[in-house]
Order: C-alpha cells, then sequence, then structure tokens
C-alpha cells in the first residue's frame, strides 16, 4: 500500500488578500503594530469605502423607488363659481412618497431658506440610510396672496 502525502505551502506573511476590506487592513496594521501614518492612510481609505457604499445603496434604492412609484390619488375637491376641479393636497402626496421611500431605506426633509435678497430658496435633500444624500434648491419670492380668512359653520 501507498501512503499519499499532502503537502500545504503556506503563504509568506506579508502577503495581503486583496479581498479585505479597509477596516479589516486597519485591525491587521493595529496587530502588527504600525505607525500613525500608515493607520491614518487606512482610515482615509475606510472613510471613501464607506462613502462609495452607501452612494451605491443610494443609487439601488433610488431606482427601486423610480420602478414602483406610488399612485397619488386626488383627495380634494373644489368649486367655486363655475370652477371645479379636484386635486391632491400636499399633506397627502409627502404621505404617500414617505410610505413608499421608507421601504427603499430613503427619506427626504425640506430646507427653507430666506434669502438675504428676499427670496426664499427651498431645498429638498433626499437621504439613505446608509448616509448619502443629494439636494435640489429653487428660489423663489414669497408669495403676495391674499389673506384666507377662516370658514365659518352653517
Amino acid at each position: 500500500m501507498s501512503q499519499q502525502t499532502e503537502i500545504i505551502k503556506a503563504e509568506p506573511a506579508s502577503v495581503v488578500n486583496i479581498n479585505r476590506t479597509p477596516m479589516e487592513l486597519i485591525n491587521l496594521c493595529v496587530e502588527r503594530g504600525q505607525g500613525l501614518d500608515q493607520l491614518s492612510k487606512l482610515m482615509e481609505l475606510h472613510q471613501d469605502f464607506e462613502r462609495y457604499e452607501a452612494e451605491k445603496a443610494f443609487f439601488k434604492a433610488m431606482a427601486g423607488f423610480q420602478a414602483d412609484p406610488p399612485e397619488v390619488f386626488k383627495n380634494k375637491s373644489v368649486a367655486f363659481g363655475k370652477t371645479k376641479y379636484e386635486h391632491a393636497t400636499l399633506d397627502h402626496v409627502v404621505d404617500e412618497i414617505r410610505a413608499k421611500m421608507k421601504s427603499h431605506g430613503l427619506t427626504f426633509i425640506w430646507d427653507l431658506d430666506d434669502l438675504d435678497n428676499g427670496t426664499i430658496r427651498c431645498t429638498c435633500v433626499i437621504r439613505h440610510e446608509l448616509g448619502h444624500a443629494t439636494r435640489v434648491a429653487m428660489s423663489a419670492p414669497p408669495a403676495k396672496s391674499r389673506q384666507i380668512k377662516p370658514r365659518q359653520s352653517p
């Protein structure tokens, strides 16, 4: 009978697995007693990696949201004189969009700023749960509308 011998070749300790995450590399540096310079560079790499992963997750979530957008139905009737129409109220639209976005890990907020020239800037910030965000802003002068009187009970 012949005996088979299995030979296992060990890799040198200096070989680095390229599939490691930046955090694994940081831990390896700490174990090996690397200097702060090396750790600092790896922390920057880790932060870049996290930002990139958050950005990819954001775009994937937005694609999912856009592939299956919410249906917004008209929930308010308006009639005055010969004019009659129906529309979706802003709060209804916001509720429908917010619920659908939440299922994709997305949220949004509105930032309002009074600018020096008397205009108002409204910025919508859409953020993913991993931290990536995008924003779009619009500016306009404030509305000069008439004051609306509260309805009186019949």
